[in-house]
């Protein structure tokens, strides 16, 4: 046998065996779900990511959790089941059935643009036929331990190390993260073995918008594999809740002056506190009036956050969420939690990180 036919047929072996698997997904929603869906990825798009959503199907609730190109936004929405008017997630024929979750992205723009007319008698589907293709390979990675910071569970990858490469020691271990967590980060390579996924062509994702007439789309759906960030293990210091329209009124004044917010809050109120080139501004929120409806702490707790990355992240329409949750501690991330209204089995958080200064 020649070298040239061993060459040939070393590829033909070398080749990995692909493997297909598949689900068909539906679901649906109506009226007060179908707009409260409609504005939750209006805000994604605004506040996150205004390209693609990365969606989790898992078996009793949908999945959407990503978060923004600076890594100081998260959101995470876990929308139950139970306040959809369908819900199936079954095999396809011919094809073994996809393990749960189903990990998929969509283009957030054309979604969006499907759901411009719905309203509270409209009816809106979902429909998904999905085929992973799977194969197994072997690639050298990088481990770092730890892995995420131990105080807010982001990454510690070379790019989110805040030190200047003259600042990270001899070593090149010292790093400190934007939560102002500092510490050493072991590197070293290995191989492993990985399973590769890819969406065959035939997927991608129906909409049909019902209500005086019928609207029906098809949108491609983009990748499976996505990094999932984890929810940040927090101590919660303080709690309130505020009505939303006027906090983010209040915020948005701020914001014509300022570029930040200082959060003060202690057994009876929430100072909100900000500096201007030439002006200082304070604005005091007393417990149980009609804006500071609720308060629980039990020390005072202080921390700064961007005007730019909390405003997108509160309810632009009242009617969806009257109300928002805030939890904070001192120089921690900040949690938004937007209290839909009917629909109070879906969790709705906002992450923000602190400003250290």
């Amino acid at each position: 046998m020649s070298e040239e036919m061993k060459s040939e047929q070393e590829v033909k072996q070398r080749k990995p065996r692909i493997f297909k698997r598949a689900a068909h997904v539906y679901f649906s929603l109506s009226g007060a779900a179908a707009v409260a869906f409609k504005e939750l990825l209006k805000t994604f798009a605004y506040a996150i990511d205004d390209y693609e959503l990365p969606i989790s199907i898992e078996a009793d609730k949908l999945v959407i959790r990503s978060m923004d190109s600076s890594r100081v936004s998260m959101a995470n929405y876990e929308l139950s089941r139970m306040l959809f008017d369908e819900w199936h997630v079954r095999p396809m024929s011919k094809y073994e059935m996809a393990d749960l979750p189903i990990r998929l992205t969509v283009p957030i723009s054309e979604v969006n643009y499907a759901l411009e007319k719905v309203g509270e008698d409209s009816k809106v589907a979902f429909e998904f036929p999905i085929i992973i293709e799977e194969w197994k390979s072997k690639v050298e990675v990088e481990v770092r331990k730890p892995e995420r910071c131990p105080r807010c569970g982001l990454y510690t990858f070379e790019s989110a190390n805040l030190l200047p490469p003259d600042k990270r020691g001899k070593d090149g271990r010292s790093f400190k993260c934007k939560c102002g967590w500092r510490g050493k980060v072991k590197v070293r390579k290995r191989k492993v073995k990985v399973v590769n996924r890819r969406l065959a062509d035939a997927s991608n994702l129906m909409i049909e918008v019902r209500e005086r007439t019928v609207e029906k789309f098809k949108v491609n759906v983009f990748a499976t594999d996505f990094e999932v960030p984890p929810l940040p293990k927090l101590e919660h210091k303080f709690t309130a809740k505020v009505a939303a329209k006027e906090f983010r009124e209040i915020l948005l004044r701020m914001q014509k002056k300022m570029n930040s917010v200082k959060f003060t809050g202690t057994e009876s109120k929430l100072l909100l506190s900000g500096e201007g080139d030439m002006i200082e501004m304070a604005v005091e929120l007393e417990k149980n009036t009609d804006i500071l409806l609720d308060i629980k702490t039990h020390e005072e707790q202080k921390a700064l956050y961007s005007l730019d990355h909390i405003i997108p992240i509160l309810p632009s329409k009242p009617s969806i969420a009257q109300i928002v949750g805030l939890k904070f501690s001192t120089d921690d991330p900040l949690i938004v939690s937007w209290f839909v209204e009917h629909c109070p089995d879906w969790t709705v958080d906002f992450y923000v990180a602190p400003l250290i200064r």
